[in-house]
């Protein structure tokens, strides 16, 4: 584990701080402070342009299906619950004080939609894999946020699609412009921007979409040919190169 940080000093620097004006986030917890360095990766928010601390696979597949989301405005991550509140919510529910009352808990992601609305996200990877004691702290978090009036959910990983999130991985990067620098990021660009309709939990051929994209005079005639109707309805045609040709003749 990685240099200790104690609660206070983050909190004298505003990390964790979901009301803070301050134009970057900084969240409460950070990688070097967890023992799950193989799991721990940092995440670029390509649409505020930072990196965000995730400390799992589960986490980093429900930040990108957060942040592709365009209802989702703000995501915060690893953000403080105060400590004397969560200590009474957790006597009262007859629980053990979590970290024995010397540090606080923190939710893992806290978003904020484009109605103003605020949702705290406790994430594990799969209901089978779930302790008694995380379930005891999840029923604590759970109170703190309905106490403060904020929608609390949990969030499991096996739920979510890994193909989906290695494509999204792949293809983010490519969200500024000024990244490409070929015919295949071009197109992952595209896809990126939600310019192009591309469905990412299946299996993309970029070399063939590249290929299609060479063969149209304009990014605007290739857009149109690849978000028809008729495209929409054959969701597998990427897997054959061959028919595919047909879209374009």
């Amino acid at each position: 584990m990685g240099r200790y940080i104690s609660d206070e000093t983050k909190k004298s620097r505003n990390w964790g701080n979901i009301n803070s004006e301050e134009a970057v986030y900084h969240s409460f917890k950070t990688i070097p402070e967890t023992y799950s360095y193989g799991l721990s990766t940092l995440v670029w928010d390509w649409k505020v342009d930072r990196s965000v601390h995730t400390f799992s696979i589960a986490e980093t597949k429900v930040f990108y299906s957060l942040r592709w989301n365009d209802a989702i405005v703000e995501i915060k991550e690893h953000v403080p619950m105060d400590l004397e509140e969560t200590k009474m919510i957790a006597e009262s529910l007859g629980y053990k004080i979590p970290f024995s009352g010397e540090k606080m808990m923190t939710t893992d992601f806290v978003v904020t939609d484009d109605r103003g609305f605020k949702t705290a996200i406790n994430v594990k990877a799969s209901r089978k894999k779930t302790s008694r004691k995380s379930m005891h702290y999840a029923t604590i978090e759970e109170t703190y946020w309905k106490n403060h009036g904020v929608k609390w959910i949990q969030v499991f990983g096996e739920d979510l699609d890994d193909l989906e999130m290695m494509n999204l991985a792949s293809i983010v990067q490519y969200y500024d412009e000024k990244n490409v620098f070929d015919d295949i990021s071009m197109i992952k660009h595209l896809i990126a921007i939600k310019e192009l309709k591309m469905p990412l939990d299946e299996f993309v051929d970029y070399g063939a979409l590249a290929e299609f994209y060479r063969n149209c005079d304009r990014v605007e005639t290739f857009i149109k040919k690849m978000n028809d109707k008729q495209w929409a309805k054959n969701r597998n045609l990427l897997m054959n190169f061959e028919y595919n040709r047909e879209i374009f003749k």
